[in-house]
């Protein structure tokens, strides 16, 4: 994708689960479940209060903290097997489509008019990424598309951030320095890793129906057109102070 004109800010890069599409509480529902499940059917008690260390967790964490909150019945393989299956169960036939928050478009819309990289930055397996975002429709909207199973650790580690700016450097031909990007997370994961990488701005989507901490960003947004508001406003302001 050819990038337009440079502008005031040189990338904005978005979180995918809680942020571009409304599934971080149908992520934690599921894993919740198969802790309980596994937990029932060995007669071990679930530690409720550990739920809260999933959410936004990668792929190898999440792993790791599923059989801790299992007592460690399974290998981690083992249980890594058994979750990736029942978290298949779980989601045959969900609709992404339906759970796509359209108003990202427009904030896709106003970054494309101002020659600002974009990127999405997820913990996720990439080929969960681009079905995600093709079915939302939105895949080809991005410069890049990075994942964290492309780094030995993922968030809140900022090795994901650093890779997602020298793809977006490469997409653009000029260096795409952390200071001058925003980046939209809604886990402390996701907001860790980005201060961590030093982006200018992190910005927290609010989320208030499972249990995250989301203290740590700079700024938060209610929904997609709050982060519309922001951005519009940030850039305005710069273009007047220019």
């Amino acid at each position: 994708m050819d990038m337009p004109a440079s502008a005031p800010l040189d990338g904005f890069i978005f979180d995918m689960d809680g942020v571009i599409v409304d599934t971080e509480m149908i992520d934690h529902r599921i894993q919740c479940e198969f802790v309980r499940a596994v937990n029932a059917a060995h007669g071990e008690p679930s530690d409720e209060a550990g739920f809260a260390s999933l959410v936004g967790a990668s792929y190898a964490a999440l792993d790791r903290r599923l059989r801790e909150l299992t007592h460690c019945v399974w290998s981690e393989g083992e249980t890594h097997r058994r979750f990736v299956e029942f978290d298949k169960a779980q989601r045959a036939g969900l609709d992404y489509a339906a759970l796509f928050r359209t108003e990202t478009v427009n904030v896709l819309d106003t970054l494309r008019l101002r020659g600002v990289a974009t990127a999405v930055c997820s913990s996720s397996a990439l080929a969960h990424i681009e079905e995600v975002l093709s079915a939302c429709g939105v895949l080809d909207r991005f410069d890049v598309v990075y994942s964290g199973e492309n780094v030995p650790q993922s968030k809140p580690h900022p090795q994901i951030y650093l890779n997602t700016l020298a793809e977006l450097s490469r997409a653009s031909g000029e260096e795409i320095r952390p200071e001058r990007c925003m980046a939209l997370e809604d886990s402390t994961y996701g907001i860790a890793a980005a201060k961590a990488a030093g982006i200018g701005l992190v910005v927290a989507y609010e989320e208030t129906r499972v249990p995250i901490d989301q203290s740590q960003a700079d700024a938060m947004v209610h929904d997609m057109a709050g982060m519309q508001r922001m951005l519009e406003w940030y850039l305005g302001s710069f273009h007047e102070g220019e």
